[in-house]
């Protein structure tokens, strides 16, 4: 159970309240038949917040005072007074122990906690004999079973533990509620096995292993409790506020947010082309081992100087099991980048596995050219939209026929022809507007009540996949509007939409100085075209998975070319992505295949970088079509 206080070292602060209340608890100055009686009413009454229907409470009914008192670390019903340990050196925990008991039961882990012993706690018994930190510890600390404390430990704390949140009126400040919202994404947490992050009736077992634990359950004071059957109380987070109105808010407004992220989205079918012969680069390990500098701060530089005066090279290979090449490494300050960054908080056993892991990685080199298919360029498989079913099935049909109208354009034109007509022949106004705007619609091949008004598309027979779908632009304001309905995998971001805007502008160049020419979106979450490169900011190797790949034939000579749109705002690491492909394309040996790579940039000039002749906003220049 983990108790956060608004306040916990003034006069009446609330932390000390609540403790006054447990002490009572512990003194039987409660009636536990009525008080059980109230919570089994209340939860009787609720369902989950977020799922799994209705709470199973028939467990609660079987509960006993001496059960209860389990959590106090005595096998039954005691009025023991509570005793106080605090760890040497350390001024921010406090334990608690029933006299009668042998373990802690409560853990307060809060700034300057030690003050309590001066005044508030006066009339204990205070021992001073723990060493080590026990909320450091507190995972494997199951006797712990109380953790009592204010905004100290949670961030950056993580724990599967906690099942029973109190919060001891906290309020409603944007401070309070990052507090709330972080405590319960602690509370959240499963874990039943190490490394199974998932409900205990999802991971996999053998029937001989439910069989074993459920006899051994059947040994405790939970005998009456199945695998499967009764676990989802155990795997649920129950909060109880002190100020309810005030938590709902909070909660109510979590909800509505998972809500949402919870919509089913449904398939939208693209059409892919029938396209052959597209080729990309792979990537695969080599021999090379790395030879990037490791970034570290200064704190960890200066650790890492003492561990290589402390152990010699044998030390070092044998106790540690660091590889001859990252001894050599790490005695070479040269090797290393010293950056302000959070520092590693490793032992000196681990910074020295983490550096050894990363010289000894092997990198990635270009091996060649193979054929996309659909393992590699797969993310218009996945395109949807969070729509209910009968509106998904209209937008489907939309889509349907304008890609039967694009592949079968004659009746279109038809169509088209006699909008022109009557057009000149209409003199009322509203009915010439019904015209234009049903023109207007045609040019996307079909009349339909989502295309353009909710969304736009390009039909570009050269496209991997047709439909190209992507949110609207408004040209005058130069910002996408966003849609009703959530898309996934569709084109959102307005740098890509104005390129794409643009590319339609100049199809019939690339028709006339091309024989074949064809491009494709790439996903980055999806798609399996990366190049990799070093990212300086992480210190690390990374992949760049540019937005659009094309592929350009003029006789027998080949073109690849990627381009990546970007803002002026999102140029961080171009540098490092432009270093990463020059290496890849020394490494093509095919005299007839030339890859380029353009960043392209409504306001190149701008652009403040090196490498200046990668930037561009001429697809002219982009795609060779000056002539």
């Amino acid at each position: 159970m983990l108790v956060l206080a608004n306040s916990v070292n003034i006069e009446k602060a609330d932390l000390k309240e609540y403790f006054k209340n447990l002490q009572k608890v512990i003194a039987g100055e409660f009636d536990f038949e009525k008080v059980k009686n109230e919570l089994i009413n209340e939860l009787n009454s609720k369902s989950y917040l977020f799922g799994l229907g209705k709470i199973k409470i028939d467990i609660l009914k079987k509960l006993n005072k001496d059960d209860f008192f389990q959590v106090f670390n005595v096998s039954k019903a005691t009025k023991d007074k509570i005793e106080v340990s605090r760890l040497i050196g350390n001024d921010d925990e406090l334990v608690f122990k029933l006299k009668g008991s042998n373990e802690y039961f409560m853990l307060i882990n809060a700034s300057n906690i030690n003050k309590w012993t001066n005044d508030f706690l006066d009339g204990y018994e205070i021992a001073e004999s723990i060493k080590e930190s026990i909320f450091k510890n507190l995972d494997v600390k199951e006797n712990i079973s109380i953790l009592m404390g204010s905004r100290k430990f949670i961030e950056g704390w993580d724990s599967n533990r906690p099942s029973i949140i109190n919060f001891v009126n906290l309020g409603t400040t944007n401070e309070a509620k990052k507090l709330i919202l972080q405590a319960i994404g602690r509370g959240v947490r499963i874990e039943p096995f190490r490394n199974f992050r998932k409900r205990l009736c999802d991971v996999e077992h053998k029937e001989e292993d439910i069989k074993v634990i459920n006899e051994a359950l059947s040994k405790t004071h939970f005998s009456n409790i199945s695998l499967c059957k009764d676990v989802n109380l155990i795997e649920s987070l129950f909060i109880f506020p002190s100020k309810k109105e005030q938590i709902e808010k909070i909660l109510t407004s979590l909800k509505e947010v998972s809500d949402n992220l919870n919509k089913e989205c449904r398939k939208i079918n693209v059409e892919k082309q029938d396209i052959k012969d597209l080729c990309y680069p792979v990537f695969k390990e080599s021999d090379e081992f790395n030879e990037e500098p490791f970034v570290i701060s200064e704190e960890d530089f200066e650790r890492l100087k003492e561990i290589v005066l402390t152990y010699d090279d044998i030390t070092l290979l044998l106790k540690f099991g660091i590889s001859p090449r990252t001894i050599e490494k790490i005695k070479d300050e040269s090797n290393f980048k010293v950056k302000n960054r959070k520092n590693l908080n490793l032992k000196d056993y681990e910074l020295l596995k983490t550096i050894d892991n990363y010289f000894s990685k092997k990198i990635k080199k270009f091996v060649g050219f193979e054929i996309v298919n659909d393992d590699i360029i797969k993310h218009y498989k996945h395109i949807c939209a969070e729509m209910d079913e009968e509106t998904i099935k209209e937008f489907r049909e939309d889509i349907k026929e304008i890609i039967q109208a694009k592949k079968c354009p004659e009746n279109i034109n038809k169509k088209s022809e006699e909008i022109k007509n009557k057009l000149l022949q209409v003199e009322d106004i509203d009915e010439i507007v019904k015209l234009k705007e049903e023109a207007n619609r045609l040019k996307n091949g079909v009349k339909s009540n989502f295309i353009p008004s909710i969304i736009d598309c390009k039909m570009l027979l050269e496209h991997y996949y047709i439909p190209l779908l992507h949110l609207k632009y408004d040209e005058e304001k130069k910002e996408v509007i966003e849609a009703p309905f959530n898309f996934k995998h569709i084109i959102k971001v307005q740098s890509e939409i104005e390129f794409i805007n643009k590319l339609v502008k100049v199809v019939r160049k690339l028709k006339e100085v091309y024989d074949s020419w064809y491009f494709s979106k790439l996903d980055e979450s999806l798609d399996e075209i990366k190049i990799p490169y070093f990212n300086t900011d992480k210190g690390d190797w990374d992949n760049f998975s540019p937005d659009f790949i094309f592929w350009l034939k003029q006789k027998e000579k080949r073109k690849i070319i990627f381009v990546d749109p970007k803002g002026i705002e999102h140029t961080r690491n171009a540098k490092d992505k432009i270093l990463g492909f020059e290496k890849f394309v020394k490494g093509i040996s095919d005299p007839s295949i030339e890859v380029k790579l353009f960043l392209y940039n409504q306001d190149s000039e701008k652009v403040d970088s090196e490498k200046r002749e990668y930037w561009s906003d001429d697809l002219d220049e982009i795609f060779g079509l000056s002539f």
